[in-house]
């Protein structure tokens, strides 16, 4: 039992270092334990191609286990950042460390969603929480509309408005930010949110 045991963690080793060294951007969280003479492996990766090679080389140990591995996603799930600035947490809760910081309407993969938490891997694949109000969860066709007349934020810093007239600010926005341009007036641009909430920006400011 021992040996088997000793060649369950060398393989999850293996495995580990194979298809995620950096946790940041892979995850590979994989336990096992003893009931009867059976091995039971519990656990999720983001990586379905890790999960594939644990089994192929659990067989070719000879190993009796039975597995019961979620590969992550297990449906697609299309999100999109809807803060101006969406901050990205290591663990499901707002005293958990800042890890990293997105901006308004990036396209995100969701991994998974926990109480109001979503674990979501960004474009350069980078892996961590997000509080729901930070993004918006949609259905494919409102997701691929996003960005069919998408423009930059290009200042620094600034604000969508309510109206043309500047009577209130929607939200801040900054630099980066990707905005989905809906209409034209004046001097500025209609902006759609992906919680469908309406701005107006400044065209010299996209």
């Amino acid at each position: 039992c021992n040996k088997k045991n000793g060649n369950i963690e060398s393989i999850l080793n293996e495995v580990n270092s194979i298809y995620a060294p950096d946790k940041r951007v892979s995850l590979f969280n994989i336990t096992y334990s003893l009931s009867n003479s059976t091995i039971i492996i519990d656990g999720e990766t983001s990586k379905i191609e890790a999960k594939n090679y644990l089994l192929q080389k659990l067989d070719s140990a000879g190993i009796n286990y039975s597995e019961n591995i979620v590969a992550l996603p297990k449906d697609t799930i299309y999100g999109i950042i809807n803060n101006s600035v969406g901050n990205l947490r290591g663990r499901p809760s707002h005293s958990s460390e800042l890890v990293s910081q997105t901006l308004l309407g990036t396209r995100v993969k969701v991994l998974k969603k926990q109480g109001e938490w979503y674990l979501i891997q960004t474009p350069d694949e980078y892996i961590s929480w997000i509080d729901h109000g930070g993004i918006s969860i949609m259905n494919e066709e409102d997701y691929k509309s996003y960005y069919k007349n998408s423009y930059i934020y290009s200042s620094i810093q600034g604000f969508a408005y309510n109206s043309i007239d500047k009577e209130s600010i929607v939200s801040d926005l900054v630099v980066g930010s990707i905005l989905n341009v809906t209409d034209t007036k004046g001097d500025f641009y209609k902006i759609e949110y992906p919680d469908k909430r309406i701005g107006w920006v400044n065209k010299n400011d996209v």
